[in-house]
């Protein structure tokens, strides 16, 4: 049988030989997620309710007693600026309050965003990076800054020892 011959039969009889088009999916096309367990989806909409709320809170005229006033005032000042700026952008990219909003009493330095901005405004995120300008030294800040330090709204409520 030659080439033609074979041809002329294909199309007489028609083409079975691929039948993927006809045929039923076996399975449900599923994506491939692996189940991560351990990792909580934090609702990024729900975190910056909850942080409006705890930091709606604050009053910037009554200091706790280990920060004076007018550090108190600035770190409520730097805290509510970076919530409102930042905040949205911060939460997408895995800071989480500690690293926002963490205070170390003993060394400022040492605290979460919103204490070591002290008045600086010269704050830029590169994804989960945060780097800033304070007095013309230049500070590069992770998501992991404040770990395991008190809330700045924890600190109205007495919590001074960090």
């Amino acid at each position: 049988m030659s080439w033609r011959e074979r041809a002329e039969r294909i199309l007489r009889e028609g083409d079975n030989r691929d039948i993927r088009d006809k045929s039923p999916c076996e399975a449900p096309n599923v994506p491939i997620v692996p189940n991560v367990p351990g990792v909580a989806v934090l609702d990024p909409a729900r975190v910056l309710r909850t942080w409006h709320k705890r930091l709606s809170a604050l009053d910037a005229l009554k200091p706790p007693a280990c920060l004076s006033s007018a550090e108190w005032a600035d770190l409520c000042d730097d805290a509510w600026w970076l919530y409102e700026i930042h905040g949205s952008y911060a939460v997408r990219n895995g800071w989480g309050a500690e690293g926002l909003f963490g205070v170390r009493v003993d060394y400022a330095p040492g605290g979460g965003l919103a204490q070591v901005l002290r008045r600086s405004r010269s704050l830029e995120f590169d994804g989960p990076i945060a780097h800033m300008t304070r007095f013309g030294v230049a500070i590069t800040r992770n998501p992991a800054c404040g770990y395991g330090l008190p809330l700045i709204w924890e600190m109205q409520t007495g919590c001074c020892e960090a």
